[in-house]
Order: structure tokens, then sequence, then C-alpha cells
């Protein structure tokens, strides 16, 4: 069943066609989308997936791996920050009393 890509919500309406395929205006979020995204590949999962690896490693900041993937560090923090709206809210532990942030603002929400 075709999901909002932005909310996940299955209430949807058919709201005309864009590039020749059928889109659909979310009832719950406003947000337009089409069924399918043809813009992605093996090749860009891949990348998608070192990325994030090397990320999490903490052995890259975010301009090293733009210039090693030769790509714009921009699309590297915008696939960091797909891949963490999927991870669950994080919870910090009363007990710990200090927090070492390192490139940390790129995750910031914007309101």
């Amino acid at each position: 069943m075709l999901v909002c890509k932005n909310c996940k919500s299955k209430n949807k309406w058919r709201n005309g066609f864009v590039r020749g395929k059928q889109r659909y205006l979310c009832k719950d979020c406003g947000h337009n989308y089409v069924e399918g995204d043809e813009r992605t590949n093996d090749k860009i999962r891949a990348k998608k997936a070192f990325i994030i690896m090397l990320y999490s490693l903490g052995k890259m900041s975010i301009t090293m791996i733009a210039k090693m993937l030769k790509t714009w560090p921009s699309l590297v923090c915008y696939w960091l920050q797909e891949a963490a709206r999927e991870f669950p809210e994080y919870f910090i532990d009363d007990n710990i009393k200090e927090i070492e942030f390192d490139e940390m603002w790129h995750f910031l929400k914007k309101n």
C-alpha cells in the first residue's frame, strides 16, 4: 500500500498526474507525492550506506567524505539527516554528567 513520504500516513487523495505518473495528496499533512522514486539506483544506495558508515564510525568529517566521493557536503549532510530520521528518538540517562558534541549541529530540528 502506498504511504505518504512525509508522514507515513495511508490517508490520501488522487491529485492529478505529473511526469506521466499519478500524484497523490496526503490528507493528514498536505504533502504531494508520486509513487516510486526513479532518481535513485543501487550505486547511489551503496554510496549512501558508505557515507553513513564512515560518518558513524567518527573517522571522517562531512567535508572530507564529500571530497573523497566527489560530491557536495550539503548532499552528504542531507543523506545523513535522512538516515537519522529513521532512528527512534534517543533518551539520555540522568546519570550522564558530560556529553561531547562533534558536528551534531547538523541534526538540530528546524521549527
